[in-house]
């Protein structure tokens, strides 16, 4: 019968992680997977993310193998679940159907479980364990301004924090460790990355507008991050406007031009990077650039990385992104360089 993770995990075990592959999401897991690795001391550790992550994936230090549960066939993602695994830890850390079957398909008969997963006949969930642990995992509301409160064995509430007590691992929680490399282009002064994964993410058009011509007012290039123009729309928006700021020679445009380890270099040789909340703002803060934020109210408990040099910018609660002031942003800018 499969077990619930209420136990401890013995060393030189083999480990599979399963986690989505939107590039924040890689990044805020590299503090479990560092953990892991000193805690548990896997004899190999499996990551299963997806083709956006890809690059990451491949180039990580912190992973032996990786492979794709998103972004292929469910078929083909099947088969090779099944000729990597069973393994004897299962570690799944998002909450998608897809993802708690693949957790299921990883198993045999003791595996141990940490995170959602289908039960033995597949005709529900795994029980969570009662302890610390469990009830974090089954916490519906992990942006609360009381969680640390809920559960004392959180400091910050931040989501890598979470992830590490949810799967009982002790040690101080790492940086974010993500592959770098040079970048392959000339990188201007300051970094923005304008697109989010949904629109209530979004700063508006007019905003990001006001600030990029204040920067060439003030005669600070400026570079553009994010996907491909042609890709952007299949995950992203607000991609919409950008073609007009590269027209209008207020941005470099750089979308698509780097690979996902070289915005990591670009950003630690800018000298400021300005993003919503996105893949972008956690790939810059494995660096000590400084950076200006700007997040939904009350996400940002949960998805600010906490790191000093990033400044937070939020409307106020109940507010839209949108209503974060260009002078607010600005003002931002100015400490950040100070």
């Amino acid at each position: 019968m499969l077990r619930s993770s209420g136990e401890a995990v013995p060393k030189g075990q083999r480990v599979a992680v399963i986690a989505n592959d939107a590039i924040g999401n890689f990044v805020v897991v590299t503090p479990l997977l560092r953990l892991i690795r000193e805690e548990w001391v896997p004899s190999e550790l499996v990551y299963f993310g997806g083709t956006r992550t890809a690059e990451l994936q491949a180039a990580s230090a912190l992973v032996d193998r990786s492979a794709h549960h998103l972004g292929d066939s469910p078929r083909a993602t099947a088969e090779v679940a099944l000729s990597l695994g069973p393994f004897d830890v299962v570690v799944n850390v998002e909450s998608g159907s897809w993802s708690k079957a693949l957790a299921a398909l990883l198993c045999h008969s003791s595996t141990l479980v940490f995170g959602p997963c289908l039960d033995a006949e597949g005709r529900g969930e795994l029980p969570h364990p009662q302890n610390a642990a469990g009830r974090l995992w089954l916490d519906p509301d992990w942006c609360a301004e009381d969680l640390c409160a809920r559960h004392p064995c959180l400091v910050q509430g931040h989501i890598s924090e979470i992830l590490c007590r949810a799967c009982g691992l002790q040690g101080a929680i790492p940086p974010y460790e993500v592959p770098e490399h040079p970048p392959s282009a000339e990188i201007p002064e300051v970094l923005v990355a304008t697109a989010a994964s949904s629109a209530e993410k979004l700063w508006g058009g007019a905003n990001w507008r006001s600030l990029l011509e204040r920067f060439r007012r003030e005669g600070v290039s400026v570079g553009l991050l994010g996907a491909p123009p042609a890709q952007q729309s299949r995950f992203w928006k607000g991609g919409e406007e950008e073609d007009g700021w590269v027209r209008s020679d207020l941005v470099r445009d750089l979308r698509g031009k780097l690979t996902l380890p070289e915005v990591v270099g670009a950003a630690r040789l800018a000298r400021l990077v300005v993003s919503l909340d996105n893949g972008v703002l956690h790939l810059a803060s494995a660096t000590h650039t400084p950076i200006v934020g700007l997040f939904r109210h009350g996400i940002h408990r949960l998805w600010a990385p906490r790191v000093p040099r990033l400044t937070v910018l939020t409307p106020e609660a109940g507010g839209r992104v949108e209503e974060i002031s260009p002078e607010a942003v600005w003002g931002a800018v100015v400490r950040a360089w100070s």
